[in-house]
């Protein structure tokens, strides 16, 4: 990857491992602090709800993985493979462009979070392949329209990935692997009174294998990480804040055939939240964030174009409980965002173009629970810049009593066009559209859930309709030019979920299957398999020794051969993909880990023309340094 060998990523390489060797001299010298100087919350870790509601009500089909589970080297896209209802298709190796389809919803219905701060901008769809965990403790999930609480682009479904100072632990980790897999990494906490920090940094990079149909050269991938946080408690506040960048560089090839390409993105995020509780009764929450993604593309190391996009967030909320069965919050937040593209002309146009536009919303929730019943209903009204004034609203029924729950769901979700959507990629030969709508869907859901002893069940009926979907090809025959419009005709997406988690003294056993068919009109949409699959299990086989397995199944899609003109239409076959994982604790501090991946060697697609890599195998360490004695 020469391109990667540049004097900046040299110095970010020596730095890390100046922090490695520090983070051990730091970390052995606090481990003699004493049990008392440890906050409690560090004790374990607490579900998060805020992405459903303010309001904290019972909510089926939240998800919640607790990263301590998993092995430091694990992607993405693996976590993503294990929730409900997603389909995930990733163009090549790691790091490669990631697209999340939620329910059969589009690619960029789904809003991603990290602490509460969004990662999507208004460039184009997100990037998932170029998301870290490192420094993630939890990750929490939930299907379905959330605009009421997160505006755009909470239209299918939210992610929300938390890392939280006073959960972590005083580590080092190193793991290497098939492909030239290298990973290592430090994470740091350090307590003083009623301040938690935390230090995460990691570096990872492969060489990759051979995506294309055509060649043999492979291709690279490498990620660089750091985050920074804190919280500070007092009697009736809390501060909260985090700063995070990661670089990640991904070669792909031109479909069908090699070809020396490469994405350098940078993602960067700064959030900071300051809680108060005035009485016992009414709270505050103020919100600030900013959020900055850098793309380069380059071919034969040199660059061909790029996109800058920076997002900042200021929202003010308020909570307030009337009384032990009613409660309602009011918010208000406002949004700026900056675009900028770069590139060469050509005959094509030209793709310089600087564009910018804010967005202010006004939301409320209502929240009435008693007897076994709750009620909630929100309302958010928002006017942006350029697309005028737009209005979503959910509402719900939930009957819990004893193990049962029971609940109707309704709700609409909205999606703003992106700049790419509106200008093209070279505004001068693109007609712009300034009548664009923002996309709208319309869900109904039924979710049924029991808690039994050590079982766990739910299922969820849902009925999705997607209107003023958006064409970013369309063809007006009046200028003779591409421009986008808004299609007359609706998605539907009808599916169901169905989950169970088995509680065992030594380990746990879930299975989840998610049936959905999404057609616009009477076609059926590429990249939605009907049926997705995944089961898995972890055991503890001795006191030192544990084992994890999951086997994760996609069923045939349809998709599009884009190399040809025009594309034509082609059926990806279906697969199913099997993980091991052994975890041995050596000497009560570290822990051993071999992880395979895709166990049967199984050579598959999700995207047409970018095969995937096959049987990984990964081993590493972890050194952990507690800050207190056990």
């Amino acid at each position: 990857m020469p391109v990667s060998r540049t004097l900046v990523h040299v110095r970010l390489k020596v730095q890390l491992i100046l922090c490695l060797v520090a983070g051990y001299m730091m970390s052995t010298s606090m481990s003699a602090q004493s049990a008392e100087e440890v906050p409690e919350e560090s004790e374990g870790l607490d579900e998060v709800t805020i992405i459903a509601s303010r309001l904290q009500p019972v909510t089926l089909g939240l998800e919640v993985l607790d990263m301590e589970e998993y092995s430091p080297q694990v992607s993405w896209t693996e976590v993503l493979q294990s929730l409900r209802g997603k389909a995930v298709s990733r163009s090549g190796n790691r790091g490669a462009l990631t697209q999340v389809r939620v329910r059969g919803a589009e690619a960029d219905h789904l809003k991603i979070l990290i602490n509460g701060v969004p990662l999507n901008t208004s460039i184009s769809e997100a990037h998932f392949g170029a998301i870290s965990t490192v420094g993630i403790t939890q990750i929490e999930s939930l299907n379905g329209p959330r605009s009421t609480v997160w505006g755009s682009s909470a239209l299918a479904g939210i992610v929300n990935l938390s890392a939280k100072p006073a959960s972590a632990s005083n580590q080092i980790y190193a793991d290497t692997g098939s492909f030239g897999a290298l990973g290592y990494g430090v994470d740091l906490t350090a307590h003083f009174n009623d301040l938690n920090l935390v230090l995460n940094l990691a570096d990872r990079s492969s060489d990759g294998t051979n995506i294309a149909r055509v060649g043999s050269e492979p291709d690279g991938f490498e990620q660089t990480t750091a985050h920074v946080g804190y919280e500070n408690t007092t009697d009736n506040v809390t501060l909260r804040g985090f700063a995070r960048r990661t670089n990640t560089l991904s070669q792909y090839d031109p479909i069908p055939r090699d070809g020396d390409r490469l994405t350098d993105t940078t993602n960067g995020v700064i959030g900071q939240t300051l809680s108060w509780s005035l009485n016992d009764a009414s709270s505050l929450l103020v919100e600030l964030s900013h959020t900055s993604t850098n793309l380069h593309n380059l071919s034969e190391t040199v660059e061909t174009n790029s996109w800058d996009g920076d997002l900042n967030r200021i929202a003010l909320v308020n909570t307030h409980q009337l009384s032990d069965s009613h409660g309602f919050s009011l918010a208000i937040d406002h949004v700026s965002e900056d675009f900028r593209q770069r590139g060469s002309t050509s005959s094509y146009g030209d793709p310089n173009y600087d564009e910018s536009m804010s967005t202010t919303g006004l939301a409320t929730e209502y929240l009435f629970s008693n007897n076994g019943w709750q009620i909630t209903a929100s309302l958010r009204r928002e006017d942006n810049s350029d697309y005028g004034g737009s209005t979503t609203w959910q509402s719900a029924v939930t009957r819990h009593a004893d193990s049962n729950r029971l609940s109707y769901t309704v709700g609409v979700g909205i999606k703003n066009p992106t700049f790419i959507e509106r200008y093209g990629f070279t505004p001068d030969s693109f007609v712009g559209n300034p009548n664009l709508e923002p996309e709208r869907a319309l869900e109904h859901q039924l979710a049924y859930a029991r808690t039994s002893g050590q079982h766990e069940f739910t299922v969820a009926l849902f009925h999705n309709t997607l209107t003023n979907e958006i064409n970013g090809f369309a063809y007006d025959a009046n200028v003779g030019q591409f421009t986008a419009s808004n299609r007359d005709r609706r998605s539907k997406r009808v599916g169901m979920e169905v989950s169970h988690e088995l509680q065992l003294s030594r380990g746990a056993i879930g299975g989840s299957v998610s049936y959905v068919s999404s057609k616009e009109g009477d076609e059926r949409e590429i990249r939605r398999p009907k049926l997705l699959a995944h089961l898995g299990g972890r055991f503890e086989l001795t006191n030192s020794l544990s084992f994890a397995a999951s086997a994760s199944y996609t069923s045939d899609q349809l998709d599009r051969d884009f190399s040809s003109f025009p594309a034509k239409l082609v059926t990806l076959d279906a697969y199913t993909l099997l993980r091991l994982s052994l975890k041995y604790q050596m000497m009560s501090r570290t822990t051993l880990h071999l992880d395979v991946d895709n166990v049967l060697d199984v050579n598959y697609e999700n995207v047409f023309g970018f095969s995937t890599t096959g049987r990984t195998l990964n081993v590493g360490a972890k050194v952990r340094f507690d800050t207190h004695t056990h």
